[in-house]
Order: C-alpha cells, then structure tokens, then sequence
C-alpha cells in the first residue's frame, strides 16, 4: 500500500486546423471519452491514484 500510481488524461477539444474532416474530430473525441479509464482497466484502487490533465487540441 505505499506505491501510487500516476496516470495521465488528456481532454480533448475539437479545432478547425486539424486537416481531418470536422466529423472524424468529434467521432474520435466521442470513442476517446467513452472508452475506460486505465485506473478500471487495471484494478488499480482510486485511493492510490494520482491523475495529472492536459487539454490538447485535435
């Protein structure tokens, strides 16, 4: 109980200046924001999480 365990999440926000059409943007972000988080994927306890956020732009 004395390892924690830092994850990154990233928030992701849709741009005009990409180069993808603007529906490939927002269909990624949608399969990036439903998909599970690496704390539910590998069973780590919430308690020894420590979660650092980024804002990218796509």
């Amino acid at each position: 109980m004395k390892t924690s365990f830092f994850l990154n999440r990233r928030a992701l926000v849709p741009t005009g200046k990409s180069g993808m059409p603007r529906w490939q943007d927002l269909l990624f972000i949608f399969l990036v924001r439903h998909s599970s988080s690496a704390t539910e994927f590998f069973h780590i306890p919430t308690s020894r999480v420590v979660e650092l956020d980024a804002q990218v732009a796509v």
